[in-house]
């Protein structure tokens, strides 16, 4: 157990070594296990401040990452990096404020494997409007910044099997890249789901602020669905911030298999041109039970095959849809939905009680 100290500038905690002359499947020269990272600060480094290259049973609970960025023009600083194996991993009620990079990032390194991940109860925030420190946290004065933003996603997945949960996280802040930014690049996405991830739950997170909220599409190629196995269930997704260079989507899924949205929440303000969500090229998608509140929603039905959509709640949306019944019989339109905007629950007497159907979300799901 390491707890309570301060990490000031470069200062990292590597767990675990790898040996890349071994072979792909194989290439833990030495495995961190039973460790408790807890209390800690980490603060204005230029480095990743946890790698876990190869680790098992790793807590890293109620810490602040703080101003972790490279100051170097399209190189990454992450907080937490899960690189080749991890397995048992929690991650919870930390604080990731202001981070160059990702949150937490879990790496798609051939041959690696990510088991029983937990990733709950923390908070992950960019400043907006941000205000430049440097590697001491002293506020740059306006005019004598290099870097004009920070932040590409609170929490990067590229690489299963699984199972992975997310759960109960608070996501807001995040914007698309600039030019020569000290990061490799993102459209400004709270959460970020590509490559090979599978396996994946994500339930009960609130987003807000963020271009993307939550994207999870597998990278343009259409013929293989690798992101499989994927629940999206209770969450609430507040209004998308505006971008001159990406449309801001809500929740956007490409490129997967099995699928499940239940009882979730999508609000805009009124008159929003955003997009709440978006679905192309994938197969086994059940929506049900959510509410969609003001902008715009597209399914390509021409390539999504297999798809259930019923007991959703429409209001202020106008859609793109290639079918007619897509919505589903038992949708509930309303112009008033009559939901508690701090509980995010119905009202007495509101339109959804008791209109949706019963779906199975145990907490072992996947």
């Amino acid at each position: 157990i390491f707890e309570d100290l301060i990490l000031q500038g470069s200062s990292s905690i590597a767990l675990g070594t790898i040996d890349l002359s071994r072979p792909a499947t194989n290439q833990c020269q030495s495995t961190a296990e039973n460790i408790t990272i807890r209390g800690f600060n980490f603060q204005h480094g230029g480095k990743d401040a946890i790698f876990i290259n190869c680790g098992h049973h790793i807590s890293i609970v109620n810490n602040k990452f703080d101003n972790l960025r490279s100051r170097i023009p399209g190189k990454d600083t992450n907080a937490i990096s899960l690189v080749y194996y991890s397995n048992d991993i929690v991650i919870s009620d930390n604080n990731f404020h202001d981070i160059g990079a990702d949150g937490v990032h879990i790496l798609d390194t051939e041959g690696a494997q990510h088991t029983n991940i937990q990733i709950n109860y923390n908070h992950f925030e960019i400043t907006r409007p941000y205000i430049p420190r440097d590697q001491y946290g002293n506020i740059i004065p306006s005019g004598q910044e290099v870097f004009y933003n920070v932040g590409e996603n609170a929490i990067s997945i590229k690489k299963g099997p699984g199972p992975i949960i997310i759960s109960d996280n608070l996501v807001h802040g995040f914007r698309p890249t600039l030019p020569n930014q000290d990061a490799s690049g993102s459209a400004g996405e709270g959460i970020n789901i590509t490559n090979s991830s599978s396996n994946v739950t994500l339930r009960k997170n609130r987003f807000s602020d963020n271009v993307s909220h939550l994207y999870i599409v597998n990278g343009g190629n259409t013929n293989n669905k690798s992101i499989q196995n994927i629940l999206i269930n209770n969450n609430i997704f507040e209004d998308t911030a505006s971008s001159n260079s990406i449309t801001p989507i809500s929740l956007r899924i490409g490129e997967l298999s099995n699928i499940k949205v239940f009882n979730n929440t999508f609000l805009n303000s009124p008159g929003s041109k955003a997009t709440i969500f978006r679905l192309v090229d994938s197969d086994n998608v059940e929506i049900k039970n959510n509410v969609f509140i003001n902008g715009e929603i597209f399914i390509g039905t021409n390539n999504v095959t297999n798809i259930n959509i019923d007991h959703n709640a429409w209001t202020g949306v106008f859609r793109k849809l290639n079918s007619s019944n897509i919505i589903g019989t038992h949708a509930v339109a309303t112009t008033n939905p009559g939901i508690d905007p701090l509980t995010w629950e119905p009202l007495p007497g509101s339109p959804l009680i008791d209109t949706g159907t019963f779906v199975d979300i145990a907490d072992d799901y996947y």
